[in-house]
């Protein structure tokens, strides 16, 4: 992994399909396809679209693989992006909704 992939942010579409991916994981516990992701209500993209996002993902040290034909799972760094995301989110909502 390269210095200049610790800078890069991560895209908003790269954060929801990181998300997509580990609650996935966290609620079936097995490696998640990027057919999956792509099924997913709501979310428009192709399960090429998602594997090429998993490859970037997986470059920046937030998805694995057991294997190369198994879906990706979070590592470490895949976790703690996904919370640190969710509690960015609660903390705005309590922000917003706390009296003036």
């Amino acid at each position: 992994m390269t210095e200049a992939a610790f800078i890069m942010a991560l895209t908003q579409r790269q954060k929801t399909i990181l998300r997509l991916a580990t609650e996935r994981y966290i609620s079936s516990g097995v490696p998640v396809s990027s057919k999956a992701i792509a099924a997913t209500a709501g979310f428009k993209v192709s399960s090429s679209t998602v594997r090429n996002e998993f490859a970037v993902l997986e470059e920046l040290g937030y998805l694995t693989h057991p294997h190369t034909s198994a879906g990706r799972i979070p590592t470490d760094l895949g976790y703690r992006e996904t919370v640190d995301s969710i509690m960015a989110c609660q903390t705005g909502r309590e922000a917003a909704t706390a009296p003036v």
